[in-house]
């Protein structure tokens, strides 16, 4: 039986570095959990499952 290879984790950094981004680029206004992920090529579950709300993203990218 093959073993399968872990899924990829996607980390709270990765969220935020690709939040600050898309802010950078196209301002805050564009900032949505859909965005964040169609940047990461992920679903928005991890984005979900790491940031209780937007707010919290937006925090994180007025921190970085």
């Amino acid at each position: 039986m093959k073993k399968m290879p872990p899924k990829a984790e996607v980390t709270k950094e990765q969220v935020s570095n690709a939040a600050f981004e898309l802010t950078r680029q196209e301002g805050f206004e564009i900032l949505t959990t859909r965005n964040i992920a169609l940047k990461l090529k992920c679903s928005t579950q991890p984005v979900y499952r790491l940031y209780r709300s937007m707010e919290e993203v937006k925090e994180d990218v007025f921190i970085h």
